[in-house]
């Protein structure tokens, strides 16, 4: 036991050594993060961002539905008074459907699709040129989802506003949709207009993902394409074309060089073999 103590007490300088260094980095990593901060948020991209784009996202928060929807004003309209900012809070629910009763809720007293409403208007209440929706239905139902889906074409149709729709629901993104992007390790594979790309797919991804979606039919055939293999991590992708580890039609230069997007049918297409398959 003596023993035991004497080694403990000979490390006491060196543990009080690292816990001081560790505090030490993490002050200067506080301090560093809010004078970053502080700086950007002195730019004139933030002031456009917040203006021209809103965000729509599926966290909910701790206050009430007034203070979440009217705080981009706060941030983004610091001249308006409390009046104003009520008025313009009030036009924002009437915008997405919901009644002024419930503004002094808080989220966990909102149903799925008044959440996802409240946090719509939220988003609009800027008056945004481009509104970025992030599986912005993708825990609802199906009745509440249509729902969600029309408020969003309404106000596109209304305001001319661009929707930035990112989704895994292939049904969902082809119903509102006019462009399709579809990305795999964040590179861009296929793009087209939304009929266009479920219609005829030209990249060996985007027809796995379609042949993917269950069809309702016991005996109906399976999909043609199926995906093998791990997905590749996003921090050290394969070389060449990041998805050949798991194409079918994968040939030598695909392991060797990275296929550039070209224009094939009035989509564009990052395949080295695109023009030649029949997928």
């Amino acid at each position: 036991m003596e023993e035991f103590w004497t080694s403990i007490t000979e490390h006491i300088p060196r543990l009080l050594l690292a816990l001081v260094v560790l505090l030490l980095g993490w002050f200067l990593a506080r301090v560093i993060s809010k004078a970053v901060f502080v700086v950007l948020a002195r730019t004139s991209l933030e002031e456009w961002a917040g203006r021209r784009l809103g965000v729509k996202t599926g966290g909910k928060y701790g206050h009430r539905v007034e203070r979440i929807v009217a705080e981009p004003l706060e941030v983004h309209a610091p001249e308006l008074d409390a009046k104003a900012r009520s008025e313009r809070v009030a036009d924002a629910l009437q915008r997405v459907g919901l009644d002024e009763s419930l503004r002094s809720r808080f989220p966990h007293q909102l149903s799925g699709g008044q959440a996802q409403r409240v946090a719509i208007a939220r988003a609009l209440i800027v008056n945004p040129k481009v509104l970025v929706c992030d599986e912005a239905v993708a825990a609802l139902d199906g009745s509440v989802r249509q729902q969600i889906l029309d408020l969003l074409r309404r106000e596109q149709a209304a305001t001319g506003l661009a929707i930035v729709f990112i989704s895994h629901d292939l049904a969902v993104v082809r119903s509102i949709s006019h462009r399709v992007m579809v990305l795999y390790l964040g590179r861009l594979v296929e793009l087209a207009d939304g009929e266009g790309i479920f219609r005829q797919p030209r990249h060996p991804y985007t027809r796995a993902l379609l042949d993917a979606v269950p069809v309702p039919d016991p005996i109906a055939p399976g999909g043609k394409l199926s995906l093998g293999g791990e997905m590749p991590s996003i921090i050290n992708p394969p070389s060449g074309c990041v998805f050949h580890p798991r194409c079918r039609f994968v040939e030598t230069r695909c392991r060797i060089q990275l296929p550039r997007a070209r224009s094939i049918g009035g989509a564009s297409v990052a395949c080295h073999r695109a023009e030649e398959l029949e997928l």
